[in-house]
């Protein structure tokens, strides 16, 4: 850690101007679950029909589902996920003021839309700068002396935390 400050006006002004894009970014979303059931709706699986008729012939009672049939769900309000991974090798120490920055403006405004934020520094290892539901008070700036970068630690770590593979709801991810 090289210095911390409070935030200054346009970075205040900036929270309030990302919020608003970030609010639009969260567009209704459409989640399709598939359903099976021997009730008659949707789709005939025949390939099951002639299983069961077997089965029968045989005298086993089956419950194999026949028919398969793809609900659709709008969600009104999907949580949004935002993952920021910074490189911290001596090339990026120009810009580790501007990352100070932009992590205080990404907690301000992740906090007004109530979206899911994490940033991590990555240089030979990986450490958090704004963890789940963590808001930070002050600009927080820290130093690039790294000369390499694990890139693929740094993924799987925000992977972990804000579920960017498999998890429902919008996802941004953002590599500087």
């Amino acid at each position: 850690l090289e210095s911390t400050r409070p935030p200054k006006g346009e970075e205040r002004a900036g929270a309030v101007k990302l919020a608003q894009m970030l609010e639009k970014a969260k567009y209704v979303e459409r989640s399709a679950t598939e359903i099976a059931t021997t009730i008659p709706q949707g789709r005939l699986r025949t390939r099951a029909v002639v299983q069961k008729k077997a089965l029968e012939a045989k005298g086993i009672r089956s419950d194999l589902p026949t028919w398969r049939a793809t609900k659709h769900k709008h969600t009104t309000d999907p949580i949004l996920s935002i993952g920021v991974m910074v490189d911290v090798s001596g090339s990026m120490g120009s810009a580790m003021n501007p990352m100070a920055s932009m992590a205080w403006i990404l907690s301000e405004a992740g906090r007004r839309v109530q979206a899911r934020t994490a940033m991590v520094y990555y240089g030979s290892g990986v450490f958090p700068t704004l963890k789940v539901g963590q808001h930070l008070e002050e600009v927080k700036v820290w130093t690039a002396p790294d000369g390499t970068e694990e890139f693929g630690q740094a993924y799987k770590a925000l992977d972990g935390v804000l579920g960017l593979t498999y998890a429902e709801g919008v996802k941004l991810l953002v590599i500087v």
